[in-house]
């Protein structure tokens, strides 16, 4: 945030023109004064007043308002003199777009847009894009340049709040896009998308230093902290080249996005404390790669496990350092992929490890894309359906639409005799395959820990699995492949989350 120069009143960066306020929520403002100075924020006929401190840093906070999609102005004052004038500012849900490459991936690169496209103008979807230092940059040494930007303060572009415009969109984050677009048509209020999510990045640059594990938060991290992954820890190294010497850094060493800590202090922790209504988070690729055959690897899945500690530390941080309750996390399962062509082993525990968290972590949401993969490249093209999966769980569980249907979900198997029943929420009427043939990709094990193909029989929100080789079913499975080889679905044709559940 810039100092206050010349005796003006200088707003955080996500105070632009065009922005949405969330509704319903008490409205924080801050910035930069010079010190000692009034400071008064005002928004339709409502003024509060506070001072800048020593610092010059101000904070004034605005009573809640409702929804309204007429544009409204707001003004920022010293001395009783307006100095800041913003305008087409409406209130409605403002939604929080993070994670890494397959949240990052854009628009235009999605496999509908030359079709979206032309309905892409929507004056009440509204986008503030924080493009970083080194977008678009992959396997190759960064310049000096934007090594240099590699600090806190530097590392995302300034960025302004516009409407949804088939320019806009066609850089902004396809999923966060079409999940827009479908609660804005739904509850006819106006949305806004905030969008920082950053390729390759780690569960663990999203968090703050003081809560990661301390085995994370070790010195000289690109070289020497095993606690790491690999793959983050060399990518930064090819990245930071010949100027890892010279690069900005701390008591960690070198300033990277794959650094724990970074982009909490780069991003969220820069738009603190904004008002929003949630979170949708499509990450999880760099927490779940596969060491198998790695010399000195114990535990080749090491890596899916630590992050079963990490994400719910994070969901948990995330909402304490915004104090705004618990606000909705939606989350986007993994995808399916080949592990010819990434090191995918541990994907389907990854994926299972998402599920599990809708019980321990309140008030999230998830949208499985196992169907949506493709065996070759870890960004598949289609992410419309993505963001219309993540809608489905909002209209039902944030804006209470119960006949929205979300993506199916194991809830319990029970056991009688040698047979296996699963009961699912979200089925519908009933469960059903994708392509009209029996149900696949379900395994059975018994005490011995053998898994066996099973045949399975669907009964209205249920589905029986048995197999002669099990006749003392204790687990049950199903799409436990990196690539999923499932077709289990709900009556809205939506894809049944990868499991394991311990039969009862």
């Amino acid at each position: 945030m810039a100092a206050a120069s010349s005796g003006q009143p200088v707003l955080a960066p996500v105070f632009t023109d065009h922005m949405v306020l969330q509704r319903d929520a008490a409205l924080p403002f801050w910035g930069t004064a010079p010190a000692g100075e009034e400071v008064a924020v005002s928004l339709g006929g409502t003024s509060v007043s506070g001072f800048a401190d020593a610092q010059g840093k101000w904070k004034i906070t605005l009573p809640a308002r409702p929804a309204s999609a007429e544009p409204q102005t707001v003004t920022v004052s010293l001395q009783g003199q307006v100095k800041v004038t913003l305008t087409d500012v409406l209130l409605g849900d403002v939604w929080l777009c993070a994670g890494q490459s397959n949240m990052e991936f854009r628009c235009n690169q999605e496999s509908s847009w030359a079709t979206e496209q032309a309905s892409a103008g929507m004056p009440h979807l509204r986008l503030y894009n924080m493009g970083y230092a080194g977008q678009g940059i992959g396997a190759t040494a960064y310049p000096a340049t934007i090594v240099a930007r590699q600090t806190p303060g530097d590392f995302y572009h300034a960025a302004t709040w516009t409407a949804s415009t088939a320019a806009s969109a066609a850089t902004f984050s396809a999923v966060g896009y079409f999940f827009g677009k479908e609660i804005l048509n739904s509850q006819h209020v106006p949305i806004g998308l905030i969008h920082c999510a950053v390729g390759g990045s780690p569960a663990e640059a999203w968090m703050r230093l003081t809560i990661l594990p301390a085995a994370l938060t070790t010195p000289n991290w690109t070289a020497n902290n095993t606690s790491l992954e690999p793959w983050c820890n060399g990518r930064a190294l090819v990245q930071l080249g010949a100027n890892l010497a010279t690069a900005p850094g701390d008591d960690m060493g070198p300033h990277h996005s794959f650094q724990p800590g970074f982009l909490w202090s780069a991003g969220p922790a820069r738009l603190l404390p904004y008002a929003i209504r949630g979170v949708v988070w499509y990450q999880g690729e760099s927490n779940a790669l596969s060491h198998i055959g790695e010399p000195g690897v114990s535990d080749p899945a090491w890596r899916v496990r630590q992050h079963g500690t990490l994400f719910p530390a994070l969901v948990k941080d995330w909402r304490a350092q915004w104090g705004q309750g618990d606000f909705p996390f939606l989350i986007c399962q993994l995808s399916s992929i080949g592990e010819t062509s990434y090191d995918s082993h541990f994907w389907p525990e990854f994926r299972d490890q998402q599920r599990r968290a809708l019980t321990t972590v309140p008030n999230t949401g998830l949208a499985v894309t196992s169907d949506l993969g493709h065996a070759s490249n870890v960004h598949p093209a289609n992410k419309r359906d993505v963001g219309l999966r993540l809608a489905r769980w909002a209209q039902r569980y944030v804006y209470g639409d119960a006949s929205a249907l979300p993506c199916p979900l194991p809830q319990r198997a029970t056991r009688e005799g040698s047979a296996v029943t699963v009961t699912f929420l979200h089925s519908g009427p009933a469960l059903s395959t994708s392509n009209a043939q029996p149900p696949a990709a379900i395994e059975l094990a018994g005490p011995d820990g053998l898994w066996h193909p099973a045949t399975v029989t669907l009964h209205g929100p249920t589905l029986t699995a048995s197999s002669p080789s099990v006749p003392q079913p204790t687990r049950i499975r199903y799409a436990w492949q990196p690539f999923s080889q499932g077709n289990l679905t709900n009556a809205a044709g939506l894809p049944a989350s990868t499991f394991a559940l311990t039969v009862e």
